[in-house]
């Protein structure tokens, strides 16, 4: 099955098989989910589309990233979302392109905390 990727603005749009993430590496990404991780996070007193962007909309996901960057739950809901094929919004910082790249790097043997750890990941600085 072949799904769209997201991508940024100005890009081509690309029609990709999607990673296979091998059953081990999505149990690693589970484990790093905490239960109850969503009450905590900070797109939780958030009454807007902040986390849902329109693709063309750098401003919008950099706002979200910024959000991310703070919030205490980060990697708990970037391996939700890698685990759980989370294909759109901002999730943990990531956007759906972002995710897919890194589903790559995983499906090509990068081990899962160096995954959710990678500096840069956001965007933003810290």
């Amino acid at each position: 099955m072949k799904r769209q990727i997201a991508t940024m603005p100005g890009q081509l749009t690309l029609r990709l098989d999607p990673p296979a993430i091998p059953p081990w590496k999505e149990l690693a990404l589970w484990a790093w989910v905490d239960h109850g991780w969503q009450h905590a996070a900070a797109c939780q007193t958030s009454l807007d589309d902040t986390w849902y962007p329109e693709p063309d909309s750098g401003d919008s996901a950099h706002a979200a990233k910024l959000a991310c960057a703070v919030c205490p739950v980060r990697r708990s809901c970037l391996a939700y979302a890698l685990a759980d094929d989370e294909q759109h919004g901002i999730w943990g910082g990531a956007t759906a392109y972002e995710r897919e790249r890194m589903a790559c790097d995983l499906a090509d043997g990068t081990q899962v905390d160096t995954v959710l750890a990678r500096p840069g990941v956001l965007g933003v600085a810290a």
